[in-house]
């Protein structure tokens, strides 16, 4: 998998076991590269292009996740919630019998209340296995997760669910310190994780990292 932009010197790309550094110390091109990857992931024909090893083009929108603040990622995205609840509704049907004796009894619950009731009550009753599941509020529960593994679990979610296959990290350096990155970094090389790191300023290297520098005069370090 390859990304490339016209006016760099030649495409990132992404081998396993390589953590990708693009560090932009030029503000305003910093700025513009993310408005590109923004207006990318809302569906907008942009300079950056994604291919895969056959240079085939992939839909941008459906491949790239962009992650601004690891303290805000999208474990309640809609559509991320809407993909578990799918998959929770699949597992369901493997339990037909449970699942139907539970539906009976909530609407047998239902009835009953209604008849008890001095109110004259009507409801529509629970008819699916993915009513259910809508209505049992499922969460991803991280808060005992430590950062990176509040990450990992979300890129995990992503790539499952969602199909992500490129992550992109801004300033990712000023959340985690040298030791974090090494035990994530092993984590993302385990599970094959395509990861790009946009970083505003030079941090200290961490093995493992392939790192490209955008200065101030827009010339490109390798």
């Amino acid at each position: 998998m390859m990304l490339s932009l016209y006016d760099w010197s030649e495409p990132i790309r992404f081998p396993e076991n390589q953590i990708q550094v693009l560090v932009i110390e030029h503000h305003r091109h910093f700025r513009r590269i993310l408005e590109l990857f923004l207006h990318g992931l809302h569906g907008e024909e942009v300079e950056l292009h994604l291919t895969d090893t056959k240079l085939h083009l992939l839909p941008f929108h459906k491949n790239v996740e962009l992650i601004f603040n690891p303290f805000e990622m999208g474990f309640q995205n809609k559509k991320l919630i809407g993909r578990l609840q799918e998959e929770l509704t699949a597992s369901a049907q493997d339990l037909e019998e449970e699942t139907a004796l539970l539906l009976s009894q909530l609407n047998a619950f239902a009835g009953r209340l209604a008849l008890d009731s001095v109110y004259p009550l009507s409801f529509s009753g629970m008819q699916s296995v993915s009513q259910l599941i809508k209505s049992l509020d499922f969460s991803v529960d991280s808060k005992d997760f430590s950062v990176p593994e509040q990450i990992l679990e979300y890129m995990k979610l992503c790539r499952e669910l969602l199909g992500k296959r490129l992550f992109v990290f801004v300033n990712l350096k000023c959340f985690l310190d040298a030791e974090e990155l090494e035990r994530f970094y092993q984590s993302v090389f385990y599970e094959k994780y395509s990861l790009l790191l946009l970083e505003s300023a030079q941090g200290k290297y961490i093995s493992g990292e392939t790192v490209r520098i955008i200065d101030d005069d827009l010339c490109e370090i390798s």
